[in-house]
């Protein structure tokens, strides 16, 4: 497992796979889409805590739900004799 992509359990850090509109050094600079991996901290630096809380609840939700369906679909492995 690399390194920077450790389980955000394993983490003190953990990060975050963001896709966004990501800018240039210059004001003027519109941005480019990109997918990042950004730490609370960076995203912190731009936006606004309630927005980050905000989304980080809707990627908890909505992967739990993927989660909970997948293995609600998954045939029973039972034990063979």
């Amino acid at each position: 497992m690399h390194e920077q992509r450790r389980i955000a359990a394993l983490q003190n850090d953990p990060e975050y796979l963001v896709l966004g509109i990501f800018r240039g050094q210059a004001l003027e600079d519109p941005g480019f889409p990109d997918k990042r991996w950004l730490t609370l901290d960076v995203m912190r630096a731009t936006l606004e805590v309630a927005a980050i809380q905000e989304k980080i609840e809707e990627y908890e939700a909505a992967s739990k739900a993927a989660r909970v369906a997948k293995l609600a679909a998954t045939p029973t492995v039972s034990p063979e004799s």
